[in-house]
C-alpha cells in the first residue's frame, strides 16, 4: 500500500493539480484524490491493527488519550 501511495504521489507531483472532467469542467487530478484516499485507508488499517503511528509525537498523544479514556471507563464501571 505504501508503494502505491508513493507512486501516486510521484505521478501527481509531475502532473497538473486539475484536469478536465467529463463535462469539460476543471476537476482535481484523480491521482491526487486517489493518493488521499489510500493514505486514509492506510491510517484506518493501521488503527484497526493496533500499529503505532509513524510520527512518534502523534503516537504518544494517541496513547495518552487512549490511556485516559481507559481509566475514565474503568472509573465509571467501578461506581
Amino acid at each position: 500500500m505504501l508503494d502505491t501511495i508513493t507512486k501516486l504521489e510521484e505521478e501527481a507531483e509531475s502532473g497538473p493539480l486539475t484536469v478536465r472532467g467529463s463535462q469539460g469542467q476543471q476537476v482535481i487530478n484523480p491521482l491526487v484524490a486517489e493518493a488521499r484516499f489510500q493514505r486514509g485507508l492506510l491510517a484506518q488499517l493501521m488503527t484497526k491493527l493496533g500499529l503505532p503511528d509513524a510520527d512518534p509525537e502523534k503516537a504518544e498523544k494517541q496513547m495518552k488519550r487512549s490511556d485516559a479514556a481507559r481509566k475514565a471507563a474503568q472509573a465509571r464501571w467501578r461506581r
